[in-house]
């Protein structure tokens, strides 16, 4: 949290998104009883709603070939969040209906691999965002 209270960098607002929200729906799996589906649901949407008008996303770039780049990552992360709909339709109502005594396990499963690519994309993007900020620093130091 420091990290973002600190950066003035979109990149590191967009990539707290993702985060956050692959983390709390990671969490999905612990409420497992279908009455807890709607405040979990509910907890999740407002908070990634919250999160993504209080971060104000939509600062520009200036250069093109970063801009390209960024139209890239910003497809794929909204692309990413919206496969949480997806996931969650398999979930609560595709994997009860055809599979349920037979793969129990799936929800489970592909509710933890989707949430770890997403993290795992995150670190990937952080580490990348951290050294090009650290060699920039270091290029407008000397």
């Amino acid at each position: 949290m420091a990290l973002l209270l600190e950066a003035n960098d979109v990149t590191v607002r967009r990539l707290y998104l993702v985060a956050s929200t692959a983390g709390a729906f990671g969490l999905f799996p612990l409420l497992y009883r279908p009455a807890e589906t709607p405040v979990k649901l509910a907890i999740t949407v407002v908070w990634t709603l919250i999160a993504f008008f209080a971060l104000d996303l939509d600062s520009g770039y200036r250069t093109p070939v970063v801009s390209s780049c960024v139209r890239w990552s910003r497809r794929f992360e909204l692309a990413y969040l919206a496969g949480f709909v997806g996931l969650q339709c398999f979930v609560s109502v595709i994997h009860p209906l055809l599979l349920n005594s037979t793969h129990a396990f799936l929800p489970i499963l592909f509710t933890a691999c989707y949430g770890a690519l997403g993290l795992l994309y995150t670190w990937l993007q952080f580490y990348a965002w951290f050294y090009r900020t650290a060699a920039e620093l270091t290029i407008t130091a000397r």
